[in-house]
């Protein structure tokens, strides 16, 4: 979704994105639910791995796992949008250039998510308060005060790099108001499946969690539909309503739905295919190399300098399988043949068996011993 997102995205001619064709406005809410699936079961996967444990937070190693990953995101990140293809070159780039490397891209706010997912397992850690509590209030927070940090003009109160953060006036695409949300709300989610799995009384069984993420999408529709009627009633701010808060509840009530839907069909699942772990396994690869086609990077240029919103639907359509075949292939390849091959051969482990095994170890002893008396 992701990919083909960003491809369509890039190469599809302006005359074809019209909401007056079905299949661009099903596309359209599509592209709009990729990111909070992602970050949402980022959210969810990261919590119930740190607390399939009970060791506290200080003990648990995920917590540095948890920081180290953060910090990859945050390097990656800014790596991609650096402005000069040289460290020494980084004095001459000229200051129009540095904004767009300021920008909040997908991977910083994941990596400011985890970090915050830690700051607040710490929190319920550290006040005796329940997972669910810290991370549904953290959600709801970044939620209900988008709207208010999108009115105040943060380059006036904190440096350019943080205040990108806060909002889009920066030019940030993922800002932590409401982006940062759909992490803590898959937080509050990985937390109710970690104790589900570790409890005798409530086990994680597919159709009892489809069950209940179909009732909490179907509240949040709900709930998306009024808020359309209020709108369209003219009741509230315009400024409120001029940041769209309501496709929060689309959006987060699709997701769960679906979530529910994988979680029914789940039930008649014992096993998954090798090539989807491996996918799954390789999305971050899958994101930098697709991005520095695209979009290019201080090192190469990207497709959007051959064709910028140029081709008709089919050949849109085509590019974008071709580019979803060849990350397949990268993450399947990279898996297979550098991590599993290629480092493989370069081992050095059959010269460290010889040299700790006992035998060896022994006859290289004694060898030093002999020569040792000859000096």
């Amino acid at each position: 979704m992701m990919v083909q997102g960003h491809t369509i995205d890039l190469l599809l001619a302006t005359e074809y994105r019209s909401d007056d064709y079905l299949s661009f406005r099903l596309w359209q809410f599509v592209r709009g639910v990729t990111a909070p699936i992602f970050l949402l079961t980022t959210g969810a996967v990261f919590i119930y791995l740190l607390r399939s444990t009970a060791a506290p937070l200080r003990r648990n190693p995920r917590l540095a796992k948890g920081i180290k990953r953060a910090l990859l995101l945050f390097a990656l990140g800014y790596l991609l949008r650096f402005p000069s293809s040289s460290i020494t070159g980084v004095f001459a780039v000229p200051a129009e250039y540095w904004p767009a490397f300021r920008v909040v891209d997908v991977l910083q706010l994941i990596g400011a998510g985890l970090l915050l997912l830690l700051f607040g397992a710490f929190l319920a850690e550290r006040f005796k308060v329940s997972d669910y509590a810290v991370f549904a209030g953290a959600g709801l927070f970044f939620f209900v005060c988008a709207p208010f940090c999108e009115q105040v003009n943060w380059n006036e109160w904190l440096p350019a790099a943080v205040a990108a953060y806060f909002y889009t006036g920066s030019g940030s695409h993922f800002p932590l108001f409401p982006w940062a949300g759909y992490v803590m709300s898959g937080g509050a989610l990985g937390a109710y499946l970690a104790r589900a799995a570790h409890s005798e009384r409530e086990l994680v069984e597919p159709f009892r969690l489809s069950q209940r993420l179909s009732v909490a999408g179907t509240l949040l529709l709900a709930f998306y539909y009024c808020c359309g009627q209020i709108k369209a009633s003219g009741i509230g701010a315009g400024f409120l309503w001029d940041s769209n808060p309501d496709l929060v509840l689309l959006r987060l009530g699709s997701v769960l739905l679906l979530m529910a839907l994988i979680a029914l069909l789940s039930a008649g699942i014992c096993s998954v295919s090798p090539t989807l772990l491996l996918i799954g396994q390789r999305t971050l690869l899958i994101y930098v190399a697709h991005a520095v086609i695209l979009y290019g990077s201080a090192w190469n240029s990207g497709l959007n300098q051959l064709c910028d919103k140029c081709l008709p639907v089919w050949p849109a359509l085509l590019a974008a399988l071709l580019m979803q075949a060849a990350m397949i292939g990268l993450a399947v390849a990279w898996s297979k043949i550098v991590i599993g091959g290629f480092w493989g051969n370069l081992s050095v482990r059959p010269l460290t068996d010889a040299l700790w095994s006992r035998k060896k170890s022994a006859q290289w002893l004694h060898h030093l011993a002999g020569a040792k008396k000859i000096r």
